[in-house]
């Protein structure tokens, strides 16, 4: 048996003392949990009990406060607590306090992951994907979310592709075709909606592909010692047509 002899609230909770040198700081809801106070007598199992509860608080405002800072899925909670070593038995608990009381609802958090990655990030639907089985969600969870959130990929991508466009219209007219297509797949975008809808692009319309060859030209110039064969072989691979190349390049020779 142990007794406590000293109690005293600090800043970081209620500071126990006991007979045996033993000190203990504890939450308001251990105290009153177990009806702790200066006198009572404690046996050593009940002592483990009030320190196995106390873990359970801590850890469980520890939940709470991330939870109430931004929106967390299980699985991420659940590695959260891994990480502060407590016991999995101790973490199915915990996890099942903070469902009842909808701090913490995978379904939630889907849908509204969705409709953020939707809107602000303009993530396709296997970009969605993939980011949600990172974080644990279920498949089936991911699955009945999306079907709840009507989308137009095409649409998406009408909206993107001139925003990519603008962004390569310094390249040449193939590899600025090329970036935008790479881009769009690492989105996780469908192969066939990309280039349907590429295809109603003419990015003539958009890429003065003379003007940036030329541009390009200036600035190979400098490097490749101008060297004609050097400064032909690195336009190509810089993907500017062989045509256009030459009359370029013949111009700027008489500019000389």
């Amino acid at each position: 048996m142990v007794t406590i002899i000293n109690y005293e609230i600090k800043k970081k909770g209620h500071h126990l003392t006991f007979d045996n040198g033993e000190e203990m700081v504890v939450s308001e809801d251990t105290i009153a949990e177990f009806f702790l106070y200066i006198g009572k007598e404690i046996s050593l199992k009940e002592l483990a009990k009030i320190k196995e509860y106390e873990a359970h608080v801590v850890h469980f405002r520890y939940a709470a406060n991330l939870l109430a800072r931004r929106p967390y899925t299980t699985h991420e909670i659940r590695e959260k607590l891994r990480k502060r070593k407590v016991n999995e038995e101790v973490i199915d608990l915990l996890v099942a306090r903070l469902k009842r009381l909808n701090l913490l609802n995978d379904t939630r958090y889907t849908l509204e992951k969705i409709q953020y990655l939707i809107n602000a990030k303009k993530y396709s639907t296997k970009a969605i994907e993939h980011d949600l089985l990172r974080r644990g969600v279920h498949p089936h969870v991911i699955a009945d979310s999306l079907a709840k959130v009507p989308r137009d990929e095409r649409r998406e991508l009408e909206i993107i592709i001139p925003r990519l466009i603008r962004q390569y219209r310094n390249d040449s007219l193939r590899r600025a075709h090329q970036k935008i297509k790479t881009k769009l797949y690492s989105l996780g975008f469908e192969g066939d909606n990309i280039n349907e809808v590429l295809a109603t692009f003419n990015l003539e319309d958009y890429i003065d592909e003379k003007e940036n060859l030329q541009k390009a030209l200036v600035k190979l110039k400098k490097k490749a010692k101008n060297d004609p064969k050097v400064l032909y072989n690195k336009l190509v691979i810089a993907g500017y047509k062989t045509s256009l190349i030459k009359i370029v390049m013949e111009d700027v020779q008489d500019e000389d």
